[in-house]
């Protein structure tokens, strides 16, 4: 179960630039007790899962070699704020059967005021404070640090360059 604290929104401590040496944070949802849980083989063998989480770890070996990896497996361990502070930039990977494990983790984004814009495009706004005024950090997966800045009711055509 993803944890739900708040984030601070002073932007200078809660979003400092990721630089090239991003901590990335995969996490694999448990698979839902199911045909493909294959909960029964659990039971005849030492293991605690069946079903790896080959996709991330091909993401995974795919990642820059100067980025910090981590998986968490949440059919082995819960996912805590403690790895979400962790972490520069969170990937979450999965199946069919683990569609409502992947919006959960996703919605707890939400309750954090993370706003996931575009998946495709890795579009994401972070709420902060900047200059004593309430406004969005923008970023994309393609920029390498968190340079932007909207108002809250401009969106990404009104992006402003930080100073």
């Amino acid at each position: 179960m993803i944890p739900m604290s708040a984030p601070s929104l002073d932007a200078a401590e809660a979003f400092p630039p990721l630089g090239k040496k991003i901590k990335t944070l995969l996490v694999w949802p448990k698979i839902p007790n199911s045909f493909w849980a294959f909960n029964g083989m659990l039971e005849l063998l030492p293991e605690k899962v069946v079903m790896p989480p080959l996709g991330l770890v091909t993401v995974a070996a795919l990642c820059p070699p100067e980025w910090t990896l981590r998986l968490v497996d949440e059919a082995v361990e819960d996912l805590t704020d403690d790895d979400l502070r962790w972490a520069d930039l969170v990937m979450v990977g999965g199946m069919e059967v683990q569609k409502a494990g992947m919006q959960e983790i996703l919605a707890g984004f939400q309750e954090r005021q993370i706003l996931i814009k575009d998946l495709t495009r890795g579009l994401i706004d972070f709420p902060a404070i900047l200059g004593g005024k309430e406004v969005f950090l923008c970023w994309e997966s393609d920029e390498d640090d968190i340079e932007f800045w909207h108002d809250l009711e401009a969106g990404y055509g009104g992006r402003e360059k930080l100073e």
